[in-house]
């Protein structure tokens, strides 16, 4: 079980991604990595992660929007963060 804080970042853009009203709940750690993306984020879209040049590069489909909407639920107390719709 881990505590922080609930946020709302009113637009996050991510390259060409905008999420709108993202949630995140940020705590102190000594986990070096400042903020994880969950995979749900880019459903439906072509992501590489170049270990090489250190990068996530991310395709977004022609037919897919560029505007995706996140929700977090509660599952018995474990927070979920998913991709729920794309506008």
């Amino acid at each position: 079980m881990t505590k922080g804080a609930l946020y709302e970042i009113p637009v996050f853009q991510l390259g060409g991604l905008i999420y709108p009203h993202m949630i995140i709940i940020a705590h102190r750690s000594n986990f070096p990595v400042p903020l994880l993306l969950p995979a749900t984020m880019f459903a439906n879209l072509i992501y590489e992660i170049d270990n090489k040049a250190h990068r996530l590069n991310i395709t977004v489909p022609d037919d897919e929007s560029h505007i995706r909407n996140l929700t977090i639920k509660d599952d018995n107390g474990r927070l979920h963060v998913f991709c729920s719709s794309a506008e």
